[in-house]
């Protein structure tokens, strides 16, 4: 346990403030957006025939969007999450959020592994990869993995493990799995909350949100006063 704490601090205490900037702009990023596409009746009114579709394909059109919202880094598909709380409700929102991201999660560690650092170059910038290497666990790392999958955004981590680590497929695959259920139910709630101008439930949802986002920084800090 004791070697487990440690590879979690230094993945997670190297360069905090930029850990720290990236997750307050990710999560600024993607309240702006929810409250914009929730106040914007134009553009729910072009998204919900999507995903109300009578053949029942909105939810694998939703789940679709999702995957590739990571693959194709840096398009984000937050915006399409309260008005999919809208169709879907929060619970069914929640599920596919986490199956849609998972999804795409997996697709970019394949990615990332399948085709190396020159291919990859020509989609995502390597500093960004010179950036991100240092959070990257070396051994023992799947609550690692799952800790950076509550504080940074999915896509370019997904990328930079496939690269830059030798973490077995299928423990990439559980963390995951596990870091992504939080905020997937998290933000589906709040979508709903938002759609439906229920700002006490919005409050609530953003403070289990900074709550959760806090216990990960809180296991940093416990584990980095155990070294």
């Amino acid at each position: 346990m004791h070697m487990i704490q440690k590879k979690i601090t230094s993945v997670l205490a190297a360069g905090g403030v930029i850990q720290k900037t990236l997750s307050a702009l990710f999560l600024i990023l993607f309240l702006a957006l929810m409250v914009g596409v929730s106040f914007s009746t134009d553009m729910r009114d072009f998204i919900l025939p999507f995903l109300n579709e009578e053949s029942g394909f909105g939810p694998l059109l939703f789940v679709a969007v999702l995957v590739l919202a990571v693959v194709l880094t840096p398009i984000t598909a937050m915006p399409i999450i309260p008005v999919a709380a809208e169709a879907f409700g929060p619970l069914e929102t929640g599920v596919l959020s986490v199956l849609g991201w998972t999804l795409g999660s997996l697709a970019a560690f394949v990615i990332a592994r399948g085709v190396g650092r020159p291919i990859l170059a020509l989609l995502i910038p390597l500093e960004k990869f010179s950036r991100m290497e240092r959070y990257i666990p070396k051994e023992r790392y799947f609550w690692s993995i799952v800790l950076l999958r509550l504080i940074l955004p999915m896509d370019i981590v997904s990328y930079a493990v496939g690269l830059l680590s030798s973490i077995p497929f299928r423990v990439y695959a559980l963390a995951t799995l596990i870091g992504s259920i939080p905020f997937s139910f998290i933000f589906a709630y709040m979508g709903e909350a938002l759609i439906n101008h229920e700002y006490y439930d919005v409050a609530v949802a953003s403070a289990l949100g900074l709550l959760v986002f806090a216990a990960a920084y809180f296991w940093k800090i416990h584990s980095h006063n155990e070294r």
